[in-house]
């Protein structure tokens, strides 16, 4: 069994700036002829854009998954974190997104599982934490109103996991698992000590705790985005994709297949375009 797989992240198409590469890359992949479409989250920050974002790609033949970015949480009007699935599902069903933080997928013993992720400070190396929070706006968009950004860390950790456990059980230990964060549990992937404040900035850009769930030993390989740098990495012998839509990297692509001996899935190609 074979799939090729079309990855991407962090198009944000409100921003003016870059907007017209947002596009013209969604037009690249809608005329793809790949299996499945992931999008790991920050398609934009109004569910106006939103929803204009995914009916763009519902133009796509294959299979749709998607995930949420701290973008799509910031939209939130009726509900808080940890209870705002269900505001948010519609925007992706009416599209024929299937919403990864709600539901894992599965086919053929391939699994894709994924949500936001979130930051709980674990990241930044500064000297001043307290003061640096209470100085920039920035910390104020991202309350997570009755939970604390380290206890939403947790949910989305604990969402994940659960996941992972019925898939394995369901596929009697021999799932192959794709997993995927919109936020980054890697230091080696952000820069330090370019500023005070893009130091700060780094607290925000995930957490620690998210490296933890990648060694399930089903998992095959990684995703995140967020901080616009796409890269891979290699952890516990497994490659982590930073699948951010920037200059480098449009938008990834994979083929995955399965072995005739064991069933389980590998990556056997990856292609970043432009």
């Amino acid at each position: 069994m074979k799939f090729n797989i079309i990855a991407v992240s962090d198009l944000h198409l409100d921003d003016i700036e870059g907007r017209e590469e947002s596009l013209e890359t969604i037009d690249k992949i809608v005329r793809s002829k790949a299996d499945i479409l992931l999008v790991g989250g920050d398609i934009a920050q109004s569910k106006e854009k939103i929803n204009k974002g995914l009916e763009l790609f519902s133009r796509f033949k294959g299979i749709k998954l998607a995930y949420l970015g701290n973008h799509e949480l910031r939209t939130l009007e009726n509900s808080s974190f940890g209870n705002h699935y269900d505001e948010l599902s519609d925007l992706f069903k009416i599209n024929n997104f299937q919403l990864l933080d709600q539901h894992a997928f599965h086919k053929c013993g391939l699994c894709i599982v994924g949500n936001a992720g979130w930051f709980d400070y674990s990241l930044y190396k500064g000297e001043n934490l307290e003061h640096m929070m209470s100085a920039k706006q920035y910390h104020n968009t991202h309350r997570t109103g009755g939970l604390s950004p380290q206890e939403f860390t947790n949910h989305c950790i604990n969402q994940v996991n659960s996941q992972i456990n019925h898939l394995q059980e369901f596929y009697r230990g021999n799932a192959s698992i794709l997993l995927g964060f919109h936020h980054v549990g890697f230091e080696t992937m952000l820069k330090y000590g370019h500023s005070e404040i893009f130091d700060y900035k780094n607290n925000l850009m995930g957490s620690q705790k998210l490296k933890e769930v990648y060694k399930h030993k089903n998992i095959i390989a990684g995703f995140c985005g967020h901080n616009h740098r796409s890269q891979t990495i290699k952890y516990k012998g497994k490659k982590v994709y930073n699948i951010s839509s920037d200059k480098n990297q449009r938008f990834l692509k994979l083929t995955i297949e399965s072995s005739d001996k064991t069933g389980q899935y590998e990556i056997t190609r990856s292609r970043k375009m432009k």
